[in-house]
C-alpha cells in the first residue's frame, strides 16, 4: 500500500467543447482509506537484532451506481540488522508473509465522518515468500482501532485534459489525518494471537470526487 487516496467534491461545469457534442453524466465517486506500520526489533546479540516490520492498509471507492472497489493487503518483512558507529547495516527487508483480498467478505471497515475513530476487520489467505518460492500458511486475521492524532488536513485538487475532441475535467477534495492504530493478529491455523500493540505511522483518508467527459464532433 500503499496509496494514500486524493479525493474530491465539487460542482464541475464544462462548457461547450465544439459546434456539436456530447458530455457524459457527470461521474461521482466517494472512497476512504487507512495505512498503518507497526515496527518492533528481537536482539539476536549485542551486536545483532532482526528488525520487523507488519503493514496493513486498505482502499474502497465507490460510484454513485453503485459499483465498488475494494483492495487491501498485509504483510510482514524483516532485515537482520549489525549495530555499527554512525548507521547500522541491515540486510533483508524482504516480504516474508503477504496476503491481499478484493473483497471484505465477513469483515468491516469503518471511518467515522469526522475522521476520528476508525475500525477495520479482515482475514487473508498468506503465503510465505522464501526467495522465488512461496508456500501457503493458512489465514490471518486482523483487528485494527484507529483513533486521531493531531488535526484534519483538507486538499482540493482539479484538472482538466484534452486529446483532440475528447476532453475532461475533474475535481474533488479529500480529508487526511494521523492516526495512532492499534492492531491484533490471529493465525486461525494455529489459533494463535500476536498483539502488534500501538504506532503513530498512520493515518486516515476519505473523500469525494466528480469528473466530466465530453466528446465533440468536429466541423
Amino acid at each position: 500500500m500503499r496509496k494514500i487516496l486524493l479525493v474530491i467534491l465539487g460542482l464541475l461545469v464544462v462548457a461547450p467543447l465544439g459546434a456539436v457534442g456530447a458530455s457524459a453524466e457527470p461521474e461521482h465517486y466517494s472512497s476512504k482509506s487507512y495505512n498503518a506500520f507497526w515496527f518492533s526489533r528481537h536482539r539476536v546479540d549485542n551486536d545483532t537484532y532482526v528488525r520487523t516490520t507488519w503493514y496493513a492498509g486498505v482502499y474502497v471507492s465507490e460510484e454513485t451506481s453503485g459499483e465498488a472497489n475494494f483492495w487491501s493487503d498485509l504483510y510482514k518483512s524483516s532485515a537482520r540488522c549489525e549495530r555499527r558507529p554512525g548507521r547500522d547495516r541491515c540486510r533483508g527487508d524482504n516480504m516474508s508473509l503477504y496476503g491481499d483480498i478484493f473483497d471484505l467478505g465477513d469483515g468491516e471497515f469503518t471511518l467515522d465522518p469526522g475522521l476520528e475513530t476508525g475500525h477495520f476487520e479482515a482475514t487473508y489467505p498468506m503465503v510465505r515468500r522464501d526467495g522465488r518460492q512461496s508456500e501457503s500458511i493458512g489465514k490471518i486475521a486482523i483487528t485494527v482501532e484507529l483513533v486521531a492524532v493531531g488535526e484534519v488536513t483538507t486538499s482540493r485538487d482539479s484538472y482538466s485534459y484534452s486529446d483532440g475532441c475528447y476532453r475532461v475535467r475533474y475535481s474533488g477534495r479529500s480529508e487526511y489525518v494521523q492516526a495512532k492504530a492499534l492492531g491484533t493478529l490471529t493465525f486461525l491455523r494455529e489459533d494463535k494471537t500476536i498483539n502488534l500493540g500501538g504506532t503513530r505511522a498512520a493515518g486516515m483518508s476519505q473523500g469525494e470526487s466528480m469528473s466530466v467527459e465530453h466528446i465533440c464532433k468536429e466541423a
